[in-house]
């Protein structure tokens, strides 16, 4: 019975639109581009929204890594290293071999523990996350050894053209 107020509230509302749709002129041109730059603006907004959101989990999940390694200890032995040797070179080559070795370390133990929990491979979850382990270590010290040569002549590349740009 309390919502019987409410269901004839609402046929009236529902009443006095539709009578008034009826007196009205069908719309020109103007008021139906008027709705297509409304909408085309709302969409706008959500997509910059949306990008607000995206770059905010980016640098967040950017922030995450970071605090991760310095809590792990490779950023300041990384540091460390470099000005040990007085070269920022090999503190780069030192953060670069322990970021892929050690995070290549855990994805290749996860992925060879996985492959064999899904699988019929006549080898024990020890034997698979150990053998995941060692090729995610040699594949992740070979990447960044690879990323490091190709640091090198990319940056190499990229200051012979600003020298020869601004001779």
């Amino acid at each position: 019975m309390k919502q019987f107020p409410k269901l004839i509230l609402i046929l009236a509302f529902l009443a006095s639109a539709l009578s008034g749709m009826a007196q009205e002129d069908p719309p020109d041109g103007d008021e139906t581009f008027t709705a297509v730059l409304l909408v085309i603006g709302s969409l706008f907004i959500c997509a910059m929204i949306g990008a607000a959101i995206i770059g905010a989990m980016w640098a967040a999940l950017m922030l995450f890594i970071f605090f991760g390694l310095v809590a792990v200890g490779g950023i300041s032995v990384s540091v460390f290293y470099g000005l040990h040797k007085r070269s920022y070179k090999a503190g780069f080559k030192s953060f670069l071999l322990f970021l892929f070795g050690f995070s290549c370390l855990f994805i290749g133990g996860a992925g060879s523990y996985l492959i064999a929990s899904f699988t019929e491979l006549p080898v024990t979850a020890s034997e698979a996350l150990l053998i995941g382990m060692a090729s995610g270590l040699t594949g992740g010290l070979l990447m960044a050894l690879a990323t490091y040569r190709l640091f090198g002549s990319l940056i190499g590349f990229m200051s012979k053209r600003l020298m020869n740009k601004s001779a």
